[in-house]
């Protein structure tokens, strides 16, 4: 994970990074975020510059991380994405 995770959250510039993985039916991840179905559902990179007010983020959870922005890269093998939201 960390392989994936360092490098694009230096290559971005972000203050944070997670990784969602499907095991059996489960989600494994260390946080939500609903706008990654809205990634996934595209098959392309979403790019949230203003958290503060998208609706595709839970309001709660944003304010309690204090984040400001949020991309979401799918990540897919062949036709099934590799990760997906809970």
């Amino acid at each position: 994970m960390q392989v994936i995770v360092e490098p694009a959250q230096a290559l971005t510039r972000a203050e944070g990074a997670m990784i969602s993985l499907i095991e059996g039916d489960t989600v494994v991840t260390r946080a939500a975020c609903r706008a990654s179905r809205f990634a996934i559902e595209a098959r392309a990179p979403l790019l949230i510059e203003h958290a503060e007010d998208d609706p595709r983020l839970n309001p709660q959870i944003r304010a309690k991380m204090g984040d400001r922005s949020h991309m979401c890269v799918p990540l897919f093998a062949g036709e099934q994405p590799s990760a997906r939201p809970a």
